[in-house]
């Protein structure tokens, strides 16, 4: 990472997921979950950041093929190597990461510290499954999606502009949106800072 400070001071993230693209080719060593994969994509991220070591980086989507304790071992074997320093999941099942985290108990791999999951008002799922784990092994919950791509704001209410991102706004979001709205008028807030 080219620093405006020093590296000491900065705090990298970044994650690595399903399918690498080389050029307009798919390469299928560069798929899936696996060691390879992980290891050129932080091999990559290192090269474009120009940082020496990450700080935390996240498997981001799990595939449902590479075993678990491929993943974990190799992520254990990048942080022994001081590329990377922590090590968490993203968008993957709490069987997933909780198999993960005692795994790492197991046999003295880098444990996991970090689940970035989905959650919002209209985005709840996390609750059933994810928090709890996390709560139980001490897992850092960092949430995306709290707006919900900007439904939850009530942008998109109106007719016509629909998200690009997004897969277009439930009713239900709209209508919490419009619950947010009135509720942060009520108390002279914007959404944003609802406490």
């Amino acid at each position: 990472m080219r620093a405006r400070r020093p590296r000491s001071q900065e705090i990298g993230k970044t994650k690595y997921t399903l399918r690498l693209e080389t050029g307009n080719a798919r390469n299928a060593n560069e798929g899936g979950n696996s060691r390879k994969s992980m290891v050129r994509s932080v091999e990559n991220s290192l090269r474009r950041l120009q940082t020496d070591y990450i700080d935390l980086l996240y498997l981001h989507m799990w595939d449902f093929m590479t075993p678990v304790e491929e993943v974990l071992r190799a992520m254990d074997d990048l942080v022994r190597a001081g590329k990377v320093l922590y090590v968490g999941f993203s968008d993957s099942p709490a069987w997933v990461m909780s198999y993960a985290v005692a795994l790492a108990e197991r046999y003295g791999w880098a444990r996991p510290v970090a689940a970035q999951v989905p959650y919002s008002f209209a985005s709840r799922d996390a609750e059933r499954a994810i928090l709890p784990m996390a709560r139980t092994f001490g897992l850092t919950v960092l949430a995306w999606g709290l707006l919900s791509g900007g439904a939850l704001t009530g942008k998109y209410n109106e007719d016509g502009d629909e998200p690009k991102r997004y897969e277009g706004v439930s009713d239900k979001a709209k209508d919490i949106a419009l619950g947010l709205r009135a509720l942060a008028a009520e108390i002279g807030r914007s959404v944003f800072r609802i406490p």
